[in-house]
């Protein structure tokens, strides 16, 4: 995995829109995404199951952020408490075979991130994370694959994301609107308009009026992760078929009231990890889990 400091700290970009130029001072060498450990974040609570009260365990917020453009291209970082934890965003273009890491935290003065999101092509994506400082959220994008960063903290109030010091409320591009749930603990857009959240309990929670109202989807057993992908979103957790080391994964339409539909019921991690974070774009999946990334190119049939 290649590190790349920022020069130029990010936190003194945060009155008005500018650019934060990056120097790409390499640090390490490419790992291979099989072998490439999990960077920071808190622990996430074990698969929900019934206690001895017949209640779920409740699920803790995502650790992980994933975003596809295509089969070769997307953008991960890893979720953590600020201001200790430094932002960490890799991008790979050969199909999650090796990662470059930009660094916006030592120098850069950003904490953990709380959306990624790629748009428009394979080197641009835009992230909310936290100034270092006061622990605010502020948005952050690169157009040209991560050699240049660019804060606009304008454009924050514009974004999806749970909000980080209240998870019963969430930031939507029409402000914030309250959360479906009184602990959210996953968000996941498809434009403007649509949007679901996992809750803490399990539930899933749709949207397609920016938050305006929310209705409740199709119970997915076992929920720990929420992606947007398909025609819909994605939903993962680890399977419990007893010859699967690995994840599930099942879809749920856009549109509420359809019922959540099998993508794979298992997906070979080699791991037990609950810590997952996926993000579908067409007929393409990528799948982090634990130490390893896969990737589907025929909508979850196969995986490599």
């Amino acid at each position: 995995m290649r590190r790349v400091l920022a020069a130029i700290a990010i936190g003194s970009f945060l009155v008005v829109d500018a650019v934060l130029i990056v120097t790409a001072a390499s640090v390490g060498s490419d790992t291979p995404a099989s072998s490439v450990a999990p960077f920071g974040g808190p622990t996430r609570s074990p698969v929900p199951s019934a206690n001895a009260d017949g209640l779920q365990t409740p699920l803790k917020p995502a650790t992980r952020l994933i975003t596809v453009f295509d089969d070769q291209s997307a953008w991960r970082a890893s979720v953590a408490g600020c201001p200790r934890a430094d932002v960490l965003v890799e991008h790979s273009v050969d199909g999650g075979g090796s990662w470059d890491g930009f660094d916006l935290g030592t120098a850069g003065g950003l904490s953990s991130p709380l959306s990624l999101e790629s748009t428009a092509d394979p080197s641009t994506v835009f992230m909310i994370a936290r100034d270092k400082t006061d622990c605010r959220a502020t948005w952050v994008g690169t157009t040209d694959g991560g050699a240049a960063w660019a804060a606009y903290p304008d454009r924050t109030a514009t974004a999806w994301f749970i909000e980080p010091t209240n998870n019963a409320a969430v930031n939507t591009p029409a402000g914030i609107r309250t959360s479906p749930c009184a602990q959210a603990v996953s968000l996941a857009s498809r434009n403007d308009s649509s949007a679901a959240v996992l809750c803490s309990d399990g539930s899933i929670h749709t949207t397609t009026d920016v938050g305006a109202t929310w209705t409740q989807g199709p119970s997915v057993a076992r929920a720990e992760a929420i992606g947007a992908g398909l025609d819909g979103y994605l939903i993962a957790g680890r399977s419990d078929e007893a010859a699967c080391t690995g994840v599930f994964i099942s879809g749920i339409d856009e549109q509420p009231g359809g019922p959540a539909s099998p993508v794979s019921t298992c997906v070979e991690t080699g791991n037990s990890s609950t810590e997952i974070a996926l993000s579908g774009k067409g007929s393409v999946i990528w799948l982090w889990a634990g130490a390893t990334v896969l990737r589907s190119t025929d909508s979850g049939a196969t995986w490599g």
